[in-house]
């Protein structure tokens, strides 16, 4: 069989009501075009006519069984032969006459990945109040901010994009953050992005968009895939705040009631420290995998560690905060001893010692760990 030019992919449930109406405009526009396209709507467990149907206008039908509107399109999009990949919802919301201008920006104007927009002409009065108004605009600054993005509608459902364009973004996501996971990774993998206004039509039949739930998966990904403001942020900002309290305890700077602050304080220190460094440790381990298997290939600040940190240097750096912290472990151990396990006049270099020994502890593995993940990155 000959490849098509572009396959427009459908994830359907339970769409009987629409389904047809959507399959016959696409079918129109490649007649009207003369586009050497394919149809694949990808059931996920209809239980009404969709599939019927489908099969009976001469759509190519496959099945997901894994229930998920990501999952319905990582099927049809792995079985999709085109060159060209379309995806659209099939409640007969978007306009499929657009088809030919997605191609056309794909196949002559250089863009990767195109996405429609239904706020840039006013297109979104169909969206329901609290999606338009609050929810869609929301998640979009919040992308934008995280990922040095310009979108205006990172929700749109119509998109377009070539097959290594697709092949490069990888997406996961089982559900209906697949649409934002698409446009973070055509940003993260340096494609060339542009939006074409739409105007969203009337939904016909069920609505399958859960709000809060589908909010907080999709807020929950963009977290997951901005390392610096999840972990190093934070983790940084964590381990200052309890190695300065050290300090300033051992320095007698920080008194209550005249008295100066020791144990207790001693020992807020140690958790902001540990809990900051592991953090940070896991903050560098996201970014580790990013790097040598996604789209931080060429991060110039990782490659800049890298060059100074390597498995030996962490051994290394491990081993000397691990005597350290022991010494001090040790020293204070023998002084409780010799005063017959009585309180010791100084507790607080008892929370210093742990707070070296666990980081260094930490340091060691995080190492060996770190250095198991970038061995693809170094071997290449």
């Amino acid at each position: 069989m000959s490849q098509p030019l572009v396959s427009v992919v459908l994830p359907c449930l339970n769409e009987e009501a629409a389904i047809g109406s959507c399959i016959q405009k696409i079918q129109a526009t490649f007649e009207q075009a003369r586009i050497d396209g394919e149809i694949v709507v990808c059931d996920n467990g209809s239980t009404d006519q969709s599939v019927a149907i489908a099969e009976r206008m001469g759509a190519r039908v496959v099945h997901q069984p894994a229930r998920g509107y990501g999952n319905a399109y990582l099927k049809g999009f792995a079985t999709a032969r085109g060159q060209y990949l379309v995806m659209g919802d099939a409640d007969d919301t978007y306009d499929f006459t657009l088809i030919p201008k997605l191609l056309d920006l794909l196949t002559t104007q250089g863009y990767d990945f195109v996405t429609g927009s239904r706020y840039l002409n006013g297109g979104h009065h169909n969206i329901t109040p609290l999606h338009r108004v609050f929810g869609n605009p929301a998640l979009t600054a919040v992308l934008n901010r995280l990922f040095g993005t310009s979108y205006t509608d990172v929700y749109c459902g119509f998109r377009g994009f070539s097959r290594r364009a697709y092949e490069a973004i990888r997406p996961l996501s089982p559900g209906m953050e697949f649409n934002l996971e698409l446009a973070i990774n055509a940003g993260l993998a340096g494609l060339r992005v542009t939006e074409v206004p739409i105007e969203l039509a009337t939904r016909k039949g069920e609505s399958k968009l859960r709000t809060f739930r589908d909010g907080w998966r999709s807020l929950r990904m963009m977290l997951l895939y901005s390392p610096n403001m999840l972990f190093l942020l934070p983790g940084f900002l964590f381990l200052f705040s309890g190695l300065a309290i050290h300090l300033a305890v051992l320095l007698g700077i920080v008194r209550w009631d005249g008295r100066p602050a020791a144990g207790v304080t001693g020992v807020f220190a140690t958790i902001l420290s540990v809990v900051g460094f592991e953090i940070l440790s896991l903050g560098l381990h996201t970014k580790t995998y990013s790097w040598t298997r996604r789209f931080d290939r060429h991060n110039r600040s990782l490659e800049r560690f890298y060059r100074r940190f390597n498995l030996e240097t962490g051994l290394l750096l491990g081993g000397i905060l691990l005597l350290l912290g022991g010494g001090v472990l040790a020293g204070v151990v023998l002084e409780w001893l010799r005063a017959s396990m009585l309180p010791l006049p100084h507790p607080e270099w008892a929370s210093l010692g742990a707070t070296l020994f666990i980081i260094g502890a930490s340091t060691l593995f995080s190492s060996l760990f770190i250095s198991a993940m970038s061995m693809e990155r170094q071997a290449q």
